[in-house]
């Protein structure tokens, strides 16, 4: 589907299939695990009228610990959340806001 095209400086190669597919589909996604409190992210997503969708990382499966494995050597970010916006990893809930603003600002 994309082929290795969504890619940023942050990134370290293309997207892996399964990631792809899910960052495709929204404007933007949140990577979190069952703990992370995201209120205040979606707060900030609703607030600029982005649709969101939220993606759980349950680190209780080996499958899921590997797709994390694979999420974090791609975007080189070592916690949750990990925000996709525009199928584009931004980083995390402060660089969201900084983006939002920035945003917001031009209009």
């Amino acid at each position: 589907m994309t082929d290795g095209i969504l890619q940023t400086a942050k990134t370290d190669g293309p997207l892996p299939a399964w990631l792809a597919e899910l960052v495709t589909g929204t404007r933007a996604v949140v990577f979190c695990s069952e703990l992370t409190d995201t209120r205040q992210l979606e707060q900030q997503l609703r607030g600029a009228g982005v649709e969101y969708g939220i993606q759980r990382m349950g680190m209780g499966s080996e499958a899921m610990r590997r797709r994390f494995g694979e999420l974090r050597a791609f975007t080189r970010w070592p916690t949750l959340p990990q925000v996709f916006l525009d199928g584009r990893f931004v980083g995390g809930e402060p660089e969201v806001a900084a983006r939002l603003n920035t945003a917001s600002a031009d209009g």
